[in-house]
């Protein structure tokens, strides 16, 4: 009890700060757990597994992930969730909130995971036409595979959870996405 009371006051005195920091660490537990899987199972061209041991860890990439979470991502997020949202779903309900979730995976998903391919590629240092060249290969398969997730996982965000906490919550649900979006980000890479 003490730590979700701290974590709250934290929250209540420092929201942005406080979402950031832990949008980070779990950022870099994510790529940390996909590293870690991709060193054991890689997938090849045709989706045949097979088992690979001999890739080092990228400390780097974990590195670049996590501060692409702390200083971008999160911060985008607070004032997505905190500010815009509602201003365009000001009123409670049912209908309200299948109008944001349905707002955020019409819109707001496609920004973010192009925020998150451009910006991450560009973090790599490999230029802008390789930021758009991976948007275009990544955006559409991912943000498929993001509807499959997300819809429910804000519906209980939007529906359940204090605004506060809503970053938090997603930060939390993010970390099996996270895993995932650090993977496809790595995957195959040129």
């Amino acid at each position: 009890m003490f730590i979700a009371r701290k974590y709250t006051d934290l929250l209540k005195r420092y929201p942005l700060l406080t979402k950031s920091i832990t949008g980070g660490i779990l950022a870099l537990a994510s790529d940390f757990t996909s590293q870690t899987i991709e060193r054991r199972i890689c997938v090849d061209i045709v989706g045949m597994l097979k088992i690979e041991g001999s890739q080092t860890f990228d400390y780097k990439r974990n590195i670049r992930f996590g501060l692409f979470n702390l200083i971008i991502n999160v911060p985008i997020l607070h004032y997505y969730t905190a500010h815009l949202l509602p201003k365009l779903c000001p009123v409670s309900g049912v209908f309200t909130l299948l109008r944001k979730v349905a707002f955020d995976q019409i819109f707001a998903a496609p920004v973010f995971l192009t925020i998150f391919f451009g910006g991450l590629t560009l973090c790599e240092f490999r230029g802008m036409q390789a930021a758009i060249d991976k948007c275009r290969e990544r955006l559409w398969p991912t943000l498929k595979t993001n509807w499959m997730i997300w819809p429910l996982a804000n519906l209980i965000n939007f529906g359940l959870v204090p605004i506060h906490y809503q970053v938090l919550f997603s930060n939390v649900a993010s970390f099996g996405w996270g895993t995932y979006l650090s993977y496809v980000q790595n995957a195959l890479k040129q």
